[in-house]
């Protein structure tokens, strides 16, 4: 558990604290007092935890009215590169800006090793994303996975891929396994991956570590784990007959800048608190009653230039 308080200077002061409780009944008393403070002093608090955790605090503060925001994260942290951004879209909402925020977190242990592959995990040793590609979607389509799913696994795959064969010797391994209803692609190379929150942050269109962070969006849980002698990325896709948590299909359609697209649909889709379906009619519906192109629009939300719903 840790408490953070941040002051409203630009580049200001963050204090990240342990949070130390021996039970229940500990948590809720402390935590509703660090949440009493807040509101005292008109400062915007985010509480990310546990639903049981939620439930006991809102009884607690029952009749405390303020900027208080509370998450799940037994929900945002089944991917854990989800976490930041809720950080970082509650930060950015235009109530808290310029002013003190507080937050209460509560993750998952991080990194426990990872349990060996399946016995009956299929093996490739690939020196092109190509192959990975194609390799992925006749496993999936084998297990029967949809025609969507597939498209992202195999996307989020290819990307990983290319950075095994980008950071690596130019060859890789992947494994691919079903573990009860989800699909399992482990990827491991040579190479050591040296900054700790790549794919964790939302990256400028284009800039480093694109390609992870999307991948991350693509599956349901990426696990990293580096070391002296290699680098193991794993991929989870839950296998589900609708999937209206993600995009469906056709981004190629935006070309080139498919990238941005994707990106600014999934800030909308938080920001507007819907699936990244309703999210991307939303943009479409913007370029439209304004004139401009799709694009556009998605540039402005990731530059943070635009919000939803707007002003």
């Amino acid at each position: 558990m840790f408490i953070a308080r941040a002051d409203t200077k630009p580049h200001g002061r963050l204090a990240h604290e342990a949070f130390l409780y021996s039970g229940f009944d500990e948590f809720v008393t402390r935590a509703s007092q660090f949440v009493r403070e807040a509101v005292a002093t008109d400062e915007a608090i985010m509480v990310m935890v546990g639903a049981a955790k939620i439930t006991a605090l809102k009884q607690e503060l029952n009749g405390v009215e303020g900027p208080v925001t509370f998450a799940d994260m037994e929900t945002i942290g089944r991917n854990p590169a989800q976490i930041m951004p809720a950080w970082q879209e509650f930060a950015d909402q235009p109530a808290n800006v310029g002013r003190p925020l507080r937050g209460i977190g509560e993750p998952e242990r991080l990194n426990p090793p990872l349990p060996a592959p399946a016995d009956n995990a299929t093996t490739l040793t690939f020196t092109t994303a190509q192959a990975v590609d194609d390799f992925v979607e006749r496993f999936l389509g084998a297990a029967g996975f949809s025609t969507p799913q597939r498209v992202n696994f195999r996307d989020a795959a290819r990307i990983l891929a290319t950075n095994c064969l980008t950071h690596g010797n130019g060859r890789g391994s992947l494994q691919i396994w079903i573990d009860g209803h989800t699909a399992v692609c482990e990827l491991r190379n040579s190479g050591q991956m040296t900054e700790p929150l790549a794919g964790r942050q939302t990256p400028p269109p284009g800039g480093d570590g694109s390609g992870l962070w999307i991948a991350n969006q693509l599956c349901d849980l990426i696990q990293i784990r580096t070391s002296s002698a290699g680098t193991t990325v794993r991929a989870h896709l839950q296998h589900s007959h609708t999937d209206s948590s993600r995009p469906q299909s056709g981004w190629k359609e935006f070309g080139d800048d498919w990238i941005t697209v994707y990106q600014a649909t999934g800030m909308v889709s938080v920001q507007l608190a819907t699936n990244t379906d309703d999210a991307l009619i939303a943009l479409r519906a913007d370029a439209y009653t304004t004139g401009r192109n799709l694009s556009d629009i998605a540039a402005d939300v990731v530059s943070r230039t635009a919000r939803y719903p707007h002003a």
